[in-house]
């Protein structure tokens, strides 16, 4: 095997291992991240939840919407942690351990062949050298050494389709993975600005006024039910 052709072999799968590799790492980190986010928002629905049982009926509205956005913001959350692990981390992972491992095996065998030819080389010259009369010996020296010279060419054609193969299923195994987190990400960030806008709708239209007077009317409530002396609280509406 050309010694070029293994330096380039060799550099392009090992690039290919290490930029996969970090882009898995990354996304892991990114995943893990993700999850913390998840468990804090899902403490935060908790108090909104319990915020919106302490309010009047107009800010009870928006609380709620807030914590029905955020629950399903939650939830896409986790579908897009699961989707990044099954479906692109995994892909990758697999790529880099599977495929990438393939060519350097297939590297190595090329290397022994070729060292093997060095050497066939090396023995026709030493023949030529110790008996240049046989020329029996040396004929069938140099009849081996034009078949694998041959073969030789043959494997060179080889390497290179085999060098189109690897970096065309790397390039569209990586084009396939960026699509799925590309395609994750737009429905997570649609899904909660949808939601979001809803809920910030809902809040503009609240009405701060109204739940005072319900306040008030409740307190009156309670203190007449209780036959307590009702002031007049006309005033703090």
């Amino acid at each position: 095997m050309n010694p070029q052709i293994t330096e380039f072999l060799l550099k392009n799968v090992n690039e290919t291992e290490k930029t996969f590799s970090d882009i898995t790492k990354a996304l892991k980190i990114y995943v893990e991240k993700q999850e913390k986010v998840r468990l804090q928002t899902l403490k935060l629905i908790k108090a909104f939840k319990y915020c919106s049982t302490q309010v009047p009926s107009s800010s009870k509205q928006y609380i709620e919407a807030l914590s029905n956005s955020l629950t399903l913001i939650e939830y896409y959350i986790k579908i897009l942690d699961d989707r990044i692990d099954q479906r692109i981390c995994k892909t990758l992972d697999f790529f880099a351990n599977n495929n990438c491992k393939l060519i350097k095996n297939y590297i190595h065998e090329r290397k022994e062949e070729s060292k093997n030819d060095l050497k066939n080389h090396s023995s026709l010259n030493k023949a030529v050298i110790k008996d240049p009369s046989n020329s029996q010996k040396l004929a069938s020296l140099q009849e081996n050494i034009n078949l694998r010279l041959n073969g030789t060419f043959k494997t060179n054609e080889d390497i290179i389709n085999n060098i189109k193969t690897f970096n065309k299923e790397k390039l569209k195994l990586l084009k396939r993975t960026m699509d799925e987190f590309l395609y994750g990400e737009i429905i997570y960030h649609a899904k909660a600005l949808e939601s979001l806008s809803f809920a910030h709708q809902i809040l503009n239209n609240s009405n701060i006024k109204k739940d005072v007077e319900e306040i008030i009317n409740n307190f009156n409530q309670d203190l007449t039910k209780n036959g307590v002396f009702t002031p007049n609280l006309s005033k703090y509406n």
